[in-house]
């Protein structure tokens, strides 16, 4: 009975830590950290924070990506998408579509990152994807 009840929370828990990269899903939430020493060789020798998660809505047929930022924040559209699938995108920012688009966001193969082409300091260097059950892992020892 106790191998049965410990292999049905264990396949839950599972399942929550890899949900956002289920197929059948149309939205992905990236989880990102702050290092607040900044990142030295992509790696943090100090003190990690959550950012707040951002989800991102993928309308396949329509070639559009809805994001928002937590759970306060109100959905905005992204519009000039290139769209495969929920794990596979690029979205141009701005207003008209450019032939050599300065910014620009995109998922490939479910992680996420800005394309910046002339970046006066990139979110790159400030912000890092990590999985889902690490974000919570730091988050909850954050509230201690």
């Amino acid at each position: 009975m106790k191998t049965t009840v410990s292999f049905v929370i264990a396949a839950i828990a599972a399942l929550w830590a890899f949900s956002d990269s289920l197929p059948f899903q149309n939205e992905v939430t990236v989880y990102k950290m702050f290092c607040t020493g900044g990142l030295k060789e992509g790696k943090c020798n100090s003190k990690e924070q959550t950012a707040n998660p951002t989800t991102f809505k993928v309308l396949v047929d329509q070639q559009t990506v809805l994001y928002w930022h937590g759970g306060n924040d109100a959905p905005k559209r992204l519009v000039h998408c290139a769209v495969r699938n929920t794990q596979n995108w690029s979205c141009q920012l701005g207003n008209r579509l450019e032939d050599d688009p300065k910014y620009q966001w995109e998922m490939v193969d479910g992680r996420y990152r800005d394309v910046v082409q002339k970046p006066a300091l990139s979110s790159q260097e400030l912000f890092y994807q990590v999985p889902k059950w690490y974000w919570w892992w730091v988050r909850f020892s954050q509230d201690r």
